[in-house]
């Protein structure tokens, strides 16, 4: 009884992530209708995106394949600028990697992303350009108590 708990409490927390990206680049249009629901079409704000992923070559990298989806994101356009654009990403499922996998099949891979859409030469961390991937906000309902928790960073990515 106290794993399931457990696990029903990893599993709230897996999918509660809200995300803040900055992406190199702006999404195309028809990329977006070419690879998932646009939920508000008109002005593009919005869109959904289901795969599959499995694991890739090298172990640690994910990939999409044909098959049932077994991940899902929400996409949100929150600002978009000369130098990129800023999403804000809910996972609906929690995936290894799911959000970079996604954002990259889409052509607007993650700011600094050394293993996705391509593996970088192995090197040492660059501290002055991290990942540009930012948990902004986490929300659940304690499943033991009811109780509703809230908790955000101030950070924000790229500035």
């Amino acid at each position: 009884l106290l794993l399931e708990r457990a696990l029903a409490i990893k599993g709230l927390l897996e999918r509660a992530w809200v995300i803040e990206v900055l992406l190199e680049r702006a999404l195309a249009i028809k990329g977006l209708l070419e690879r998932c629901r646009v939920i508000d079409l008109l002005q593009a704000r919005a869109l959904a995106i289901e795969e599959r992923l499995e694991r890739g070559e090298p172990f640690f990298r994910r990939h999409e394949v044909p098959g049932e989806p077994n991940s899902q994101t929400l996409i949100d356009v929150v600002e978009r600028r000369e130098d990129g654009t800023r999403f804000r990403l809910r996972p609906i499922t929690g995936r290894t990697h799911q959000l970079r996998v996604h954002m990259a099949a889409l052509g607007a891979p993650l700011l600094h992303d050394p293993w996705y859409p391509s593996l970088w030469p192995e090197r040492d961390d660059n501290l002055d350009r991290p990942l540009q991937l930012v948990a902004r906000s986490l929300s659940f309902t304690d499943p033991l108590t009811g109780a509703a928790h809230t908790f955000a960073s101030a950070y924000r990515c790229g500035g």
